[in-house]
């Protein structure tokens, strides 16, 4: 994900919190019972198209922290043979 998606994700969740926000503190009518009815489906979707990603990426991240932690170690284990190491 990159730093310009993760931005207009954060605005674009902002924005969907401060119409349901708008509709929670506005008293009870149908027009605002209707937009919620709306919004919220929306939000739960947005919200889950990016949690894949973002799960996705830290599992990426993870990976690559076990393939460098793996690199030391066989970097450590060869370190006392001779020209085996740099």
């Amino acid at each position: 994900m990159t730093l310009a998606s993760l931005v207009t994700y954060l605005l674009s969740l902002a924005a969907w919190n401060d119409a349901l926000n708008y509709c929670e503190t506005t008293p009870s009518d149908f027009g605002t019972h209707v937009v919620r009815a709306v919004l919220q489906p929306h939000a739960q979707r947005l919200r889950q198209s990016y949690e894949w990603q973002l799960a996705l990426a830290q599992s990426l991240f993870d990976a690559i922290d076990s393939v460098e932690e793996t690199d030391v170690n066989m970097r450590d284990l060869f370190m006392g043979y001779n020209g085996f190491a740099p």
